[in-house]
């Protein structure tokens, strides 16, 4: 059963957004459109894996997608976490091109494309990491612990996968998506007794969502960027120019002439990923460009966002009930 759904990632909402906020001909544009393609494809290899998740029993086990999880003063993250009363799995999902290279004396990964070489950190250490972040972690929350097992999932089958050394480490925790349901069955074999009840399972469950804190914010700036770069005001849906005001409830494009009810609301969901973590009423006027602090109250009770504080002092935080226009 799938328990968290996979999400757009933090980092392709904020490439998006800066895209949306720079002008036009701002010279970073071409990086941010470059990270932004890799990434959708990273994550399109994620999403290729749900095809395979389909297979799984949802009576066995739990699957939990995009996991951020606080361990003492940092953060792990988990691409996907599999749970069942015998184990548990943490997949690393990589969709990378080209000839990958495993280099078990440096333990790095090295592509091989086009002719060039291009050096990434050890995925296998990587996960290795989680693990022990996770565990750790399980026991400050005093869930019992079933076996951890971990997986490095190529997503792209055109990949060529190489090692420097015998079959050995890589071999067993290094596949493509293809092997994933075998990989899983060889796992089960392995571990036939149940270490969690279904009332731990249900435990596991509650404690993974409660801890699960994605982020809303991005600071600083990815590419070396400021705020004071960026364009305010509300985008229009139809032409894309920042040329839209409030009028008889609607936001109105002073330029191409559409409507919209609730242009507002992506704008806002800019706010929280490029500008600040919270909103006040003084600092929606400015960023709208309304001059209506009751207008600004009003938009702001009708978001459904998290709030702390009275009066003037009343702050108002990303909630998850808050759903831009996308």
């Amino acid at each position: 059963m799938i328990e968290k759904k996979r999400s757009i990632p933090f980092r392709i909402q904020v490439d998006e957004a800066l895209l949306r906020r720079l002008p036009l001909h701002h010279p970073k544009r071409p990086e941010i459109e470059k990270d932004l393609a890799k990434r959708k494809a990273g994550f399109s290899g994620e999403q290729n894996l749900d095809y395979y998740f389909s297979f799984l029993p949802d009576d066995e086990f739990s699957i939990y997608h995009d996991l951020r999880i606080q361990n003492g003063n940092y953060y792990f993250q988990i691409d996907t976490f599999i749970l069942s009363q015998n184990f548990a799995l943490i997949l690393e999902v990589k969709n990378i091109s080209g000839t990958i290279y495993f280099d078990s004396v440096f333990r790095q990964m090295i592509r091989e494309k086009d002719g060039k070489e291009e050096g990434f950190s050890d995925p296998l250490s990587q996960v290795q990491m989680q693990e022990i972040q996770l565990k750790d972690w399980a026991v400050k929350q005093h869930l019992l612990l079933p076996p951890i097992e971990t997986l490095i999932v190529f997503s792209n089958p055109a990949t060529v996968l190489k090692t420097s050394s015998a079959p050995g480490i890589y071999e067993k925790k290094v596949c493509h998506s293809h092997r994933l349901l075998q990989k899983i069955k060889s796992l089960q074999k392995i571990y036939q007794k149940n270490f969690l009840s279904k009332k731990d399972m249900r435990k596991w469950n509650r404690v993974l969502l409660q801890s699960d804190t994605p982020l809303v914010h991005q600071d600083p700036l990815p590419f070396d960027l400021q705020t004071a770069e960026l364009l305010t005001g509300v985008q229009c849906p139809v032409c894309c120019r920042y040329r839209m005001r409030r009028q008889h409830k609607k936001w109105y494009c002073t330029h191409c002439g559409a409507y919209s009810k609730d242009a507002h609301k992506q704008a806002v969901n800019d706010y929280f990923l490029l500008f600040h973590p919270f909103l006040t009423n003084q600092k929606l006027c400015e960023y709208l460009h309304i001059q209506s602090p009751d207008l600004s109250k009003r938009l702001l009770a009708g978001l459904k966002l998290s709030q702390d504080g009275d009066n003037r002092g009343r702050k108002y935080f990303y909630s998850s009930t808050f759903t831009a226009n996308k």
